[in-house]
């Protein structure tokens, strides 16, 4: 049986290549500071991000410059999770329940409009809704900040809130699992990736 690389060990060795191209070295401190700073994303992405940024950057990219390669910025998150909420109001309505795979979006919409049927019957002008705008998006960075987005969050709808009152199961309701959106980026082609050591 083969060792295969840690994901750390792989990570690293793909940053010493993209270090290489900015006549860089890096420390063993600082590639564990590199580590810890985005271990917590996925392998394949952060990969593609590194590569993405070594052939669109200026300079070596730091830590935040790959998180927000993979993540997109707060308010690329905050715009797709605003239009997310407004597109699942109007599919699948306020009585039935959506399961946020993005739990900062689930958590938002809850503290911003008290839950889900009140999400989709709300009813504002206009200028209402702008400030409504605002206020999530301030809401929903809060709980990108603190992590809450890899954590699934569940909004009763309507028949589920019923059934609770009644002692029925809840599950039995119409569920919804809705996919987190993400900025996409380009990714390597296979190709690029096998003249990668």
């Amino acid at each position: 049986m083969t060792d295969t690389p840690s994901s750390f060990d792989l990570f690293s060795a793909k940053l010493a290549i993209v270090a290489e191209l900015y006549n860089k070295e890096l420390s063993a401190a600082q590639q564990v500071l590199y580590w810890d700073c985005v271990s917590d994303l996925p392998l394949d992405a952060l990969l593609q991000a590194l590569f993405f940024l070594a052939g669109t950057g200026e300079f070596f990219p730091k830590p935040v410059d790959i998180r927000k390669a993979v993540l997109g910025d707060a308010e690329e998150a905050t715009e797709a999770a605003w239009l997310s909420y407004k597109a699942e109001a109007h599919r699948i309505g306020a009585y039935e329940t959506p399961v946020f795979e993005d739990g900062a979006l689930g958590e938002t919409i809850r503290a911003v409009f008290g839950g889900w049927p009140e999400a989709c019957f709300i009813e504002l002008s206009p200028e209402m809704w702008a400030s409504k705008r605002k206020e999530f998006g301030r809401v929903h960075a809060v709980f990108m900040k603190r992590g809450s987005s890899t954590t699934p969050c569940r909004l009763a709808g309507v028949i589920e809130q019923d059934r609770q009152l009644r002692g029925y199961d809840m599950d039995a309701g119409l569920v919804h699992v809705i996919p987190a959106t993400r900025p996409t980026r380009p990714s390597l082609t296979a190709g690029s990736r096998e003249l990668l050591p």
